[in-house]
Parts: C-alpha cells; sequence; structure tokens
C-alpha cells in the first residue's frame, strides 16, 4: 500500500483508461486526493482519503468508473462528479465528516450511487444538480447539516430504500423533478420534513415511503407540484402535518397511513382538482383538512 501526502494532488489521473487505484492512503495534500480528468473505465477501490484541502475524489469528464470500499472523510467535496461524467457507479463508501458536500453531482447524467453512508458532512449528504436519469438507491444519509438527500432540476431519476434521518433540514428533498420514481424510502427525524418536493416538480410517483418523526410534515409537496401520484405511503407521528400538498393541482393521493400527527393527516392548501382515496388517517387533529 501506498501513503501519498504534502503533495499538490495525491492521485492525478488525465487521458488514462482502464486505471485502477486501489489500497492507497491519501492526505493530506493541498488539493484533491484523486483528481481524474477525461479518463475513461477505471476503478477506484479501498482507498483511505483523508485530509485533503480540495476534494477526496473528483472526477471532470470521466466515464464507466466504479468508485467503491473507499473511505472519505474531512475533505473539501467527499466525492465530486462534474462536467458531464456519465455512467460512473458510486457504491459502497462512506463519506463523513467533509466540510461541504458528501457526494456532489453536478451536470452529471446517467450514474448510479449505491448503498452508501454519508453522514456529518457541512452541507448536504447527497446532491445532483441538472443531473438526468440518476438512481440513488440504498444509500443512509444521517446527521448532515442541510438536506439527507437533495435533488435539484433532474428527471427520469430512480431514489428508492434510501433511509435519510436526523439530518438538520429534509432527508430528501426535490426541487424542479420530474417523471421520477420515489420508492421505498424511509426519512425519520430529520430537522424539517421527511420528504419534500417543491416548485415544479410534475408527475412523479411516491409509493411505499415512510416518513415519521419529523420536525415539520411526513411528506410535504407545494408551488406547482402537479399530477404526483402519493400513494401507500406511511406519513405519521410527524409536528406538523403527515401529508401536506399546497398550491399543487392534479395530485392523487390514496392508500396513504397518515396517523398521529399533531397537525392533520392530510392537509390541502391552495391546491383543487386532487383525488384523496382510500387513506388512513386517525388521531391527527384533524384527518383531512382543506383550505382555499
Amino acid at each position: 500500500d501506498n501513503i501519498i501526502f504534502n503533495n499538490t494532488y495525491g492521485v492525478y489521473n488525465e487521458n488514462s483508461n482502464n486505471t485502477i487505484i486501489e489500497g492507497n492512503t491519501i492526505g493530506p495534500n493541498s488539493l484533491d486526493g484523486i483528481f481524474v480528468d477525461e479518463s475513461y473505465r477505471g476503478q477506484i477501490l479501498n482507498n483511505d482519503i483523508n485530509g485533503n484541502l480540495g476534494n477526496g475524489i473528483e472526477l471532470d469528464e470521466s466515464n464507466s468508473f466504479l468508485i467503491s470500499f473507499n473511505t472519505v472523510n474531512n475533505n473539501e467535496y467527499g466525492i465530486y462528479l462534474r462536467s458531464s461524467s456519465q455512467f460512473n457507479t458510486i457504491s459502497e463508501n462512506t463519506v463523513n465528516i467533509n466540510q461541504e458536500y458528501g457526494i456532489y453531482l453536478s451536470s452529471c447524467d446517467y450514474n448510479t450511487i449505491d448503498q452508501n453512508i454519508i453522514n456529518h458532512n457541512g452541507n448536504e449528504g447527497f446532491w445532483t444538480n441538472n443531473g438526468d436519469h440518476i438512481i440513488v438507491s440504498g444509500n443512509t444519509a444521517y446527521n448532515n447539516t442541510g438536506f439527507g438527500l437533495r435533488f435539484y432540476s433532474a428527471d427520469n431519476l430512480t431514489v428508492l430504500d434510501n433511509e435519510a434521518y436526523e439530518n438538520t433540514e429534509a432527508g430528501l428533498r426535490f426541487y424542479n423533478v420530474d417523471d421520477s420514481i420515489i420508492e421505498n424510502n424511509f426519512a425519520h427525524h430529520n430537522g424539517w420534513d421527511g420528504i419534500r418536493l417543491r416548485t415544479g416538480c410534475e408527475r412523479n410517483s411516491l409509493k411505499g415511503n415512510i416518513a415519521t418523526f419529523n420536525n415539520y410534515s411526513g411528506i410535504y409537496l407545494f408551488d406547482y407540484c402537479d399530477e404526483n401520484a402519493v400513494y401507500q405511503n406511511t406519513a405519521s407521528n410527524n409536528e406538523e402535518h403527515g401529508i401536506y400538498i399546497d398550491n399543487s393541482i392534479n395530485v392523487v393521493i390514496t392508500i396513504n397511513t397518515a396517523n398521529t400527527n399533531k397537525m392533520n393527516g392530510i392537509h390541502l392548501r391552495d391546491s383543487n382538482g386532487n383525488s384523496i382515496i382510500y387513506n388512513t388517517a386517525n388521531g391527527n387533529a384533524n384527518g383531512t383538512f382543506l383550505l382555499s
């Protein structure tokens, strides 16, 4: 194993394909621990990347990399993909105590984020910005200063089987996200809502999620989040509402359980043309409350 420290970059890989970076201890260095630029089909495995002043791992215009089983902590960003880096898999890493984001994707499509532990980062645990066709599954995001998992201006996402808890803001947060699957996530004990969709999130499927014991609502859709399907979810024991729909139309809310919330089980405000069918809402201040 190599110990790589006190350099500008720990490992710098440019225009090099089929590279394997494995089993190193990297850091501290004055910029990134591992920087990969314009490269294809590599593997970054089983590295301990700690204390770099730049990012732990950064991919720039690089495709088809496997990033797995790394410990990435005490860097600026933990793992950072940018500039149309595509078809990469980030799986089974521990990404924690980074100054900003745990895992951040900027303008990158067709990537998979799977079974990572992301905690105690200084901003979001995970954030994708302007990236479509992203799979985010089986991750655990907790105790991050911000959102656990954040999705911004991204379409055709698959977000399933994640757990987000004890984050300062919402567990899962979506902004301007369309045509996506949000299923079987567990969002609990977060500072804001469990699952929050805002501003132009349309035609999404929210199914089988559990959103409980959050400081605001369990599931919250507001500001033109139209034509979504919210079904077979459990949104109970939250400090405000179980399911809260605000200024959104043509939402189908069916076969959900919204019990024992401090305010209303299902709360609609300034929202027209919605369907509320076969839900269970017991032990709330009101079962279903409509306000125009």
